[in-house]
């Protein structure tokens, strides 16, 4: 998974390039750019803040001595993680008058790591509230942050290892984010825990107090509390502050050669669309829309669209609800549909014990077995590695047209 993550970014900039050399006018540049660049950086940040993980986890960390101001730290961190989920709703109380002291590009990766945990823990819909407040105690001072969240209560066993590196509780996670974040709470003379069932003042569930008897019995909304303590002090204070192998290389002539025989089986193609009794039916399922759209675009070239019939997925619901309503002869199928959704494995099974008798083919950055044995062990008809390219397309919709 960690694999996958680190690879994606680079996946998503070669389908933006491929875009963008197909495009045709500035206008179809300018549109490829908006809507895909944006999300190529993002994916770019996210890689390089997990690389950047690895490295810090393993090696002694130093911190700065600057101030650094709790409320617009934490915003930043929600702006970034939420601002397209509207499924989450945010509260924030923030009481405290103290600056924190250290580095404040290590301090947002502590309060980003913590708020992605209780996204994932909450399956991307729920509740958030943030809390700060000042703290003194034997002289010193500290800005503690409260983040609480409605996911459910975690199991006892793992209340004293959840900050140890590489453990985790989640399918798909990497057992990082939270032992970065005890790491560098720590290297600036601070203290982090976690509480489960301990409810900050203010939330309300089924009408009643979060921490009420009656909510407590039912367990079903039992929540999550991480809080984190970094020293302080006054605002007015002081602080210091590879080549190319022959391998990859290729003749004029290969070239050519190559040429010929995709155009000879683009016309063989052709010809086996125009044959069939309607339109070849073909599912996308993604939960990425940069390799939705990057499919799509191959599977309709201009010579193909009028023999195909082509629709998007990117949750399992809407795969299973097209899988009804579309009767699909081709599926392409996403390995990992995201943090919170079931794998793509596991949705393969469901549609095939439910009756799906399409041909479904895996695409993934991930390695998967693509012996034919292998393959109908799990249900599938077929694996392609992404980013799918148009040949590989073009030999899949043969074989089933």
């Amino acid at each position: 998974m960690l694999a996958h993550d680190v690879r994606k970014p680079f996946s998503a900039l070669n389908l933006t390039l491929s875009h963008l050399l197909g495009a045709r006018s500035a206008e179809h540049i300018a549109d490829i750019a908006k809507e895909s660049l944006p999300e190529v950086k993002e994916a770019l940040v996210q890689a390089d803040e997990l690389i950047q993980d690895v490295l810090d986890v393993t090696s002694e960390i130093k911190t700065e001595k600057n101030k650094v101001a709790a409320e617009e730290l934490i915003r930043e961190c929600v702006e970034r993680l939420f601002r397209s989920n509207s499924k989450i709703q945010i509260e924030t109380e923030f009481d405290h008058k103290l600056l924190m002291v250290g580095s404040a590009k290590k301090l947002k990766r502590v309060v980003c790591n913590i708020l992605a945990n209780a996204e994932e823990a909450m399956q991307s819909e729920g509740r958030i509230r943030i809390s700060t407040h000042d703290v003194f105690r034997n002289g010193d001072a500290f800005v503690r942050v409260s983040i609480w969240n409605s996911g459910p209560a975690l199991p006892a066993e793992q209340m004293n290892d959840i900050f140890e590196l590489y453990h985790t509780g989640k399918s798909g996670g990497h057992g990082i984010g939270l032992a970065i974040v005890k790491k560098f709470v720590n290297a600036h003379g601070g203290r982090v825990w976690c509480e489960s069932g301990v409810f900050p003042e203010g939330i309300y569930l089924n009408g009643e107090s979060a921490g009420s008897s009656a909510n407590r019995e039912a367990g079903e909304f039992s929540g999550v509390t991480f809080s984190f303590e970094i020293p302080a002090v006054e605002s007015n204070a002081d602080s210091a502050h590879e080549p190319i192998s022959e391998s990859n290389t290729r003749t004029d002539s290969e070239t050519d050669s190559e040429t010929d025989a995709e155009s000879e089986g683009e016309n063989y193609l052709l010809t086996h669309l125009a044959a069939r009794d309607s339109k070849l039916k073909i599912l996308v399922v993604d939960d990425e829309r940069l390799y939705r759209d990057s499919a799509v675009q191959l599977i309709k070239w201009e010579s193909y669209s009028r023999y195909l019939d082509v629709r998007t997925a990117s949750t399992a619901d809407e795969t299973r609800a097209s899988v009804n309503d579309f009767n699909p002869d081709l599926i392409l199928l996403d390995v990992d549909l995201g943090s919170h959704e079931i794998s793509g494995l596991d949705l393969l099974k469901q549609l095939r014990t439910n009756g799906c008798n399409a041909t479904i083919c895996l695409h993934s950055n991930r390695y998967i077995d693509p012996r034919p044995e292998s393959l109908r062990a799990i249900g599938a008809d077929a694996v392609l590695p992404k980013p799918i390219g148009g040949g590989d397309l073009g030999r899949l919709m043969k074989e089933i047209s």
